[in-house]
């Protein structure tokens, strides 16, 4: 199947873009999902359906469908399909199930670390394929006994599957069928990502004496010897986050300075685009993940509400100005586990 024809998540933080970048759909602190005009941060419509947004067409939201509670539903999901002008629920598939030792990530996360299933989606008219991988480990607070780290490791598993839209049949590819995706998975360093024509990765070196932050470029076609280096900062406490396109980075020389703006570099040249002020009123938790799209800085802060419990808050800010154009409560507050014992 040609590369051309699937279609791809476009991710905001906490939410998923629509093709013409013009709509956010987001998990609400309801648990369900509301359309948000990304111009103003109007609501254009909302549904209670317990669901996290997966993926956005020109036909349908694709969404994530969680099971009523019962003894083995910590390892499966439905897909769902709901209408772009109102939210109304078209599709469900039939149950998805994983291995009994997988955990389903329940969107958003309770906590963070609470689940060992990967998985990204991708779809063409009819169908939807769903490529995941699953890796178990160990999540006791004291040190393990031995020999069940050895046991843990050996849990790890890799599939794609296939949901057909039209009749909700769910089909497990098994490996030696032909890979849907024919595009080849490309061998990178460790801790590098590509970035439109480049591999990139960021390093912390010694720059002059002091400890600083580089931008090492590779060219993704030729031999991937690093053609370029570029300092991006100096400082004990440099701070970065890079979008979730991984097409941008956000620098900051020290986090706990107030004063201090972000300086947003372009990953695949690393020029130095623009700068922003940091939203100091939330950085006791700080920023989770941020997104550029249509010249607004798209960015997900957790705000604490009380010792164990914080409450995500979708804050968009224009590029250019740094004017903040409005903002968004989004996501049930998370509960963070006490520390064990």
């Amino acid at each position: 199947m040609p590369n051309t024809e699937q279609i791809r998540p476009k991710f905001l933080p906490g939410g998923i873009l629509s093709p013409n970048h013009q709509v956010g759909y987001f998990v609400n602190i309801n648990n369900g999902i509301d359309a948000i005009d990304l111009n103003d941060g109007s609501v254009l419509w909302t549904t209670d359906l317990s669901s996290y947004p997966l993926l956005a067409t020109n036909k349908w939201l694709v969404v994530q469908k969680k099971l009523p509670p019962h003894w083995n539903t910590w390892c499966a999901f439905k897909i769902a399909t709901l209408a772009l002008d109102n939210g109304s629920l078209i599709f469900q598939s039939a149950t998805i199930f994983f291995p009994p030792w997988v955990i389903v990530p329940f969107y958003p996360p309770r906590y963070w670390g609470e689940t060992n299933l990967k998985f990204q989606l991708r779809a063409t008219t009819n169908r939807l394929f769903l490529d995941w991988q699953a890796q178990d480990y160990y999540r006791g607070g004291a040190a393990p006994p031995e020999g069940i780290d050895a046991l843990y490791a050996q849990r790890k598993d890799r599939g794609t599957v296939r949901i057909d839209l039209n009749s909700g049949v769910v089909k497990r590819l098994p490996p030696e069928d032909p890979i849907t995706d024919t595009s080849v998975e490309e061998s990178l360093p460790s801790g590098c990502w590509i970035a439109g024509q480049k591999i990139v990765d960021l390093v912390r070196d010694e720059i002059d004496g002091q400890k600083g932050l580089q931008l090492r470029i590779r060219d993704r076609y030729g031999e991937q010897n690093i053609e370029k280096i570029i300092e991006i900062g100096k400082g004990e406490t440099l701070h970065y986050i890079v979008t979730l396109d991984q097409c941008y980075i956000f620098v900051c020389p020290d986090i706990c300075d107030v004063e201090q703006p972000w300086w947003i570099f372009a990953a695949e040249t690393g020029e130095l685009l623009t700068t922003v002020n940091y939203d100091a009123s939330y950085k006791s938790i700080g920023i989770r993940s941020i997104a550029i799209f249509n010249s607004k800085i798209y960015y997900l802060v957790d705000q604490r509400i009380n010792h164990l419990t914080h409450q995500s808050v979708l804050k968009v800010k224009d590029l250019n100005s740094g004017k903040l154009c409005w903002e968004y409560l989004v996501e049930p507050p998370k509960t963070q586990p006490p520390n064990p014992c």
